[in-house]
């Protein structure tokens, strides 16, 4: 293989090169006010896990490891705190030097309450269906 791909290619007698060491990490900052959130870690079998309060001092930034395993993350703002902004970070320690990539966590739909009532536009020719 190519130097150029970063690939390693494992040769007969010798040891197959180490897998790189993975992480990821939430990342949590504010740009205003001292923020709060609930986060729990959703298991691949679709199990939550315990929720915890995070702190996010004011203009400030705080990493949260997530633990191996996850699949998915739970978050849910506090309302009473100021905004907290989030991304996922994925570090991987290789041979060839590190590697990151870095995800913004887009909010989910901030309603609540009761699904939104249809009712017939007769205006635009359009009748619900009952």
């Amino acid at each position: 293989l190519p130097a150029a791909t970063g690939l390693v290619r494992a040769e007969p007698g010798r040891p197959a090169p180490a897998a790189p060491v993975v992480g990821v990490t939430l990342a949590l900052a504010t740009t205003g006010g001292a923020g709060r959130l609930v986060l729990a870690e959703v298991a691949a079998d679709g199990t939550v896990g315990p929720a915890r309060t995070v702190a996010v001092p004011a203009k400030r930034s705080v990493g949260i490891p997530v633990t191996a395993g996850t699949a998915a993350l739970l978050i849910r703002a506090d309302d009473t705190a100021a905004p907290v902004v989030a991304s996922l970070v994925v570090s991987a320690a290789d041979a060839a030097g590190p590697l990151l990539s870095v995800q913004p966590v887009r909010p989910g739909s901030r309603a609540a309450g009761s699904a939104p009532v249809v009712t017939e536009d007769l205006r635009a020719g359009l009748v619900a269906v009952r």
